[in-house]
């Protein structure tokens, strides 16, 4: 919840918008149970879903990755590309 916390603070989402925001993101990511576990304790996949939840934080209009499931296991490459259309 750190990083979420430092990234809506960069991009000034506040108050029911950063509530709103973070549950979406957490469902999207299906990073919801790990939310009081640090982010260096994650695993890799879980990682590269938590930099993409951040990322997403400001409604981005455009989103450039570069190799977003290198260094993750299969499956989580697979749920990588499933939330990237």
């Amino acid at each position: 919840m750190e990083n979420l916390n430092l990234y809506a603070d960069l991009r000034s989402v506040t108050g029911e918008i950063r509530e709103k925001t973070f549950a979406r993101l957490l469902e999207f990511t299906s990073l919801g149970p790990f939310t009081s576990r640090l982010a260096g304790k994650l695993s890799g996949g879980m990682k590269q879903k938590l930099g993409l939840a951040c990322t997403l934080v400001g409604e981005p209009k455009v989103l450039l990755l570069d190799e977003p499931g290198v260094g993750v296991d299969p499956i989580s490459r697979r749920e990588l590309w499933q939330m990237v259309p």
